[in-house]
């Protein structure tokens, strides 16, 4: 699992965020506002009163630490970059400076934004309003040798309308095109790009040679014609946290006659080892292959952690939720694969297709995802030799006759301490079961266990995966992975050990959740039984979100944001006034 190095090499990123809320930006440093409507006869983006109108006259004045606010609005580019015309006209980050949106355009300070309240808008439509033909080719254009790192910050905008149409570069990442780009991007929505060219690759980001890291980000109804609806990586390895891929297609409809189209959510190829953390993948869908995502090379080795794959399609080939092929070794741990469909005549892997692929699956479920053939849950081929432990593959408990996994003659993966229905493998041997699960209730998504599942304690301490990139952030990188997908400690049942402390070892569960949990302690965001400074860069990663995700245990006057009256609690709490 070392692709989870989000945590360790944003840590000072984080911390430094914090500071900046807590005492304002860096000494020598400024301000620059930006408000559409600003009146001012001579803006200089010093103040609200006399603020730019638009956003390039900022990035112009901007220097190193300084800090660009966002009043709510439209805002489209005006320089050119890559080309002459007006659909080459796009906007480009800068090393050391963050561009902040979700203003009214009255703040003195970044903590008091709404981004909820106040959408602020970057849009590629320049020419006729809602004609796409003639837009931006790319809202954000970062070319070969742009340079940039994580010190170049978007956060709090919504990015729409890109139409790469052209030739080159400009065929590809309709809304965020990154060649040698690495920034750091927050809160953002990239939704309704295009790349419709026939090689129109990553509709909502094209991703070469470069890793940005994504952090609350939502993808939704971006499209492409071949690889990536919601994005493109190639010799790329981004680190994505919770974020959403929703809607996104690859792929011309199933009414047109001609085209493919792989990865609807996202294509992974070259050499890149993205990781994707606490993500969401719902109802994007592929004309052919992998509905959420395609990955294929034999260095390709994402790592994906409390990630979910819902409603997901594959119209005309296979994989609902994945195709993996030509090597790809992917690890997954703490996932869910729920109602996805590769339901064409004759086509395969309701959940994941393999070809020439073995993926690791560990604590994993499976639940209703569907096949027009066979392999309603994972179809592999041609030496595939998955190795799934700790998981539940189930259809539907009124499934007499479940299709769950199919295997060609070359083909021997390795399920151990799984919940199979209608069984698979030798059960003592293998030690795996068949047996109801006891969901709570999974029409709903919800996949805790009742009391009384024979999946409580049924797994494997031994198989489950090294925490080697120290995801709970308490520098111990020995130990097995930690958490749930709440978070919740990874081996906590109650019932395991007596208060003498006689009895068994806490003994995994099988699928993504404990059981027996205790209560949480207010402030012990790492779940680590204490409250201290180990706890800061959890609380850093939520503050300023006015949406917080539901996972989030910082929103402590829970208010559905992370604000100052949460940062003072959160303060109290690590004095232990509270």
């Amino acid at each position: 699992m070392k692709a989870v190095s989000f945590y360790r090499r944003l840590f000072l990123i984080i911390l430094a965020v914090l500071i900046y809320c807590v005492s304002g930006p860096l000494a020598g440093a400024k301000i620059i506002y930006v408000k559409w409507d600003s009146a001012a006869p001579a803006p200089d983006g010093v103040s609200w009163d006399t603020a730019y109108t638009d956003i390039q006259s900022a990035l112009n004045d901007a220097g190193q630490g300084d800090d660009i606010f966002v009043a709510a609005g439209t805002y489209t580019p005006v320089q050119e970059n890559g080309g002459t015309g007006t659909r080459f006209t796009s906007f480009q980050l800068k090393n050391q400076v963050g561009l902040y949106g979700g203003f009214a355009g009255t703040e003195t300070d970044i903590t008091q934004r709404d981004i909820q309240a106040n959408p602020t808008i970057l849009s590629g439509d320049i020419g006729t309003a809602l004609e796409t033909g003639d837009n931006c080719y790319h809202v954000f254009y970062h070319p070969e040798n742009s340079n940039l790192d994580e010190t170049a910050v978007l956060d709090g905008f919504t990015i729409t309308g890109g139409y790469p149409n052209g030739s080159g570069d400009h065929r590809r990442g309709g809304g965020m095109y990154n060649e040698d780009a690495s920034p750091a991007i927050s809160n953002c929505i990239f939704k309704d790009n295009h790349a419709i060219s026939n090689y129109g690759y990553g509709g909502g980001m094209y991703n070469q040679n470069a890793s940005p890291q994504i952090t609350s980000c939502t993808f939704m109804n971006n499209t492409c014609k071949k690889y990536g609806g919601g994005m493109y990586n190639s010799y790329a390895s981004p680190i994505i946290v919770d974020s959403v891929f929703q809607n996104n297609r690859s792929g011309l409809p199933l009414n047109v006659t001609s085209g493919d189209g792989n990865g609807g959510g996202m294509y992974i190829s070259g050499t890149s080892s993205p990781a994707l953390i606490q993500c969401t993948f719902d109802g994007n869908t592929a004309r052919y292959d992998g509905g959420a995502l395609y990955m294929t090379g034999s260095n390709v080795a994402p790592t994906l952690i409390n990630c979910r794959f819902v409603n997901n399609t594959s119209d005309k080939q296979h994989g609902g939720a994945m195709y993996i092929t030509y090597g790809a070794t992917p690890e997954m741990v703490n996932c869910v694969f729920s109602h996805n469909q590769a339901m064409a005549t004759a086509r395969h892997g309701g959940a994941i297709y393999n070809y020439a692929s073995s993926p690791i699956l560990t604590n994993c479920v499976f639940y209703h995802n569907e096949a027009g053939c066979i392999g309603d849950t994972i179809y592999n081929s041609q030496f595939s030799d998955p190795v799934i432990t700790n998981s539940i593959l189930w259809r539907h408990d009124n499934d007499s006759d479940p299709d769950l996994i199919y295997n060609t003659s070359e083909c021997f993966p390795l399920l151990t301490y799984c919940n199979i229905q209608g069984g698979y493998g030798d059960s003592q041997e293998d030690h795996n079961i068949a047996l109801p699960p006891l969901f709570a209730d999974p029409e709903n998504q919800d996949f805790h266990l009742q009391a009384g599942s024979p999946c409580i304690d049924a797994g494997s301490n031994d198989l489950l995966p090294l925490d080697t990139e120290d995801i709970d952030g308490d520098g111990d990188v020995s130990e097995t992975i930690p958490w749930d997908m709440d978070q919740n400690d990874r081996r906590m049942d109650e019932s395991d050990v007596t208060d003498t402390g006689q009895g068994t070892p806490p003994v995994v569960d099988m699928g993504v959740y404990e059981s027996g949990q205790p209560a949480p302690l207010p402030g012990d965001l790492n779940q680590d039984g204490q409250v201290n400074s180990l706890d800061i860069p959890y609380f850093a990663d939520f503050f300023g979100l006015s949406q917080p995700p539901s996972a989030c245990d910082a929103d402590f006057d829970t208010d559905k944001d992370v604000d100052g009256a949460d940062l003072s609690a959160f303060i109290r709490l690590l004095g232990g006034q509270e």
